[in-house]
């Protein structure tokens, strides 16, 4: 294994772990960058020239580094505080030792304290910070007092003991004093950064949830306006298909209004109701007692072999009258009916037979061949218009029967009237008949005997 990958070995192990929230993720960070240091000091040290005892120097930096090792192993792990606090408590007692065999309140480690300072106030909280201030304050007094006593023994040509206690003990005191006020103001604004950061969140959320309403109105208005517009379009739509049937209506009674005799209205409804609906072929057929018979037709050719007329019952045309309703016939035989031209002979795909009927009484069938079924607005016009056909049929068939009734009863009148001008000549004959014999009678009686 080289370096790199040494390096790369060491740092995965020593990485922060995922699991942490936010402060601890900071006091890992915090830790690792502190103890990285401390390990880097450590080195250091021992590469140092003019070392008193390089073996002893070795040992205990060595020591240091091993033991800072574990405390970042121990935090990986997700121990971040008590690796503080193990980090901390051990720090503070090597500079403690230190300070204890090289040189009491004098030496130059007992500064150091200073950094212990602020590394509790960093690491763990300003509370902390004023804890150590006071060890180390406390311990500088023990110093303090051995030294006076000749326990501890400093380096020549240092300052005096009261002097450098005069100087050093009130930075620890200042020290802890800056770093908790620093730490309790840091506190606070974090916790103000978090109280403001839930505000945002709820205010978000309160947001988020005005959004969504009005997301939800948007598209509850947006469904009512389509289903709105859905139903004007419904609504013209209808309105459109009752408007053509109407005026189609209108046009095929404008057509009739003015026919007079049967052979010509049967050919005006076929042709109307053939271009109005598409047919391409169409026949009518007209009641003449129980027989149907073939009055009019619309693009047909007859056929060999097909019957034009029908009793009542017989076949489709005379079984669509029996019943009075109408037949839809689908796959169409040539047999039945078929679409010709010059140049093509077609099958209607369907054959629809409609009884005409006026009172309960039909009056003609009409017999469809369609290429495709007729629309529902399709059929609703036929049924309409069907019912004005067999209203004309009927009224030019009543008109028919009342003109041939007066023609008769004119011809009647003519008849009896010559025979009372006969009769009348006849009495005339015979009241002269009469006078003469009257005549006569008188004449002999009157005669002499």
């Amino acid at each position: 294994m080289n370096f790199h990958d040494f390096v790369a070995d060491l740092k995965q192990k020593l990485a922060i772990p995922a699991i942490l929230d936010e402060a601890g993720q900071r006091e890992a960070a915090l830790l690792d960058t502190i103890g990285w240091l401390t390990i880097a000091v450590s080195c250091l040290r021992i590469i140092s020239p003019g070392v008193d005892d390089p073996l002893v120097n070795l040992i205990v930096n060595s020591v240091v580094i091993a033991i800072v090792l574990s405390i970042l192993q121990l935090k990986k792990r997700g121990h971040v505080r008590t690796a503080s606090i193990l980090f901390v408590a051990f720090l503070w007692i090597v500079i403690s030792v230190t300070n204890f065999f090289q040189g009491g309140v004098r030496g130059a480690g007992f500064s150091s304290y200073v950094t212990i300072i602020l590394m509790a106030g960093l690491l763990l909280s300003g509370k902390a910070a004023i804890g150590v201030s006071a060890l180390s304050l406390a311990v500088g007094t023990v110093l303090f007092f051995l030294e006076r006593e000749g326990v501890v023994r400093p380096d020549p040509g240092m300052l005096s003991i009261d002097m450098m206690y005069v100087a050093v003990v009130p930075s620890f005191i200042i020290t802890g004093g800056l770093v908790y006020l620093y730490q309790k103001g840091l506190s606070e604004a974090l916790i103000q950064i978090r109280e403001n950061e839930q505000r945002l969140l709820e205010g978000n959320r309160d947001l988020e949830a005005i959004r969504l309403s009005l997301e939800e109105q948007v598209d509850i208005r947006t469904q009512g306006a389509e289903q709105a517009r859905q139903a004007a379009e419904a609504a013209n739509q209808a309105l459109r298909e009752q408007v053509w049937q109407v005026t189609e209506l209108s046009k095929l009674n404008e057509a009739m209004r003015h026919l007079q005799s049967l052979d010509d209205l049967a050919r005006c409804v076929v042709k109307q109701l053939c271009h109005v609906l598409s047919v391409p072929v169409g026949l009518l057929y007209l009641r003449e007692g129980n027989r149907f018979d073939l009055m009019a037709s619309f693009a047909y050719t007859p056929r060999e072999g097909r019957s034009l007329s029908f009793e009542m019952g017989e076949g489709l045309v005379g079984e669509a009258a029996l019943e009075a309703r109408w037949i839809t016939i689908a796959n169409v035989k040539p047999e039945l009916l078929a679409i010709s031209s010059a140049s093509t002979t077609l099958l209607p795909a369907y054959l629809l037979i409609v009884p005409c009927v006026h009172k309960a009484e039909v009056v003609g069938v009409l017999e469809f061949g369609l290429l495709k079924p007729l629309t529902t607005v399709q059929r609703a016009f036929l049924e309409r218009a069907m019912a004005e056909v067999a209203m004309a049929f009927n009224t030019i068939q009543t008109h028919t029967r009342m003109e041939e009734l007066l023609t008769e009863t004119r011809h009647q009148a003519t008849i009896l009237q010559a025979q009372e001008v006969e009769l009348r000549a006849i009495n005339e004959e015979l009241r002269s008949q009469t006078e003469a014999a009257q005549s006569a009678s008188q004449y002999a009686r009157q005669k002499p005997e």
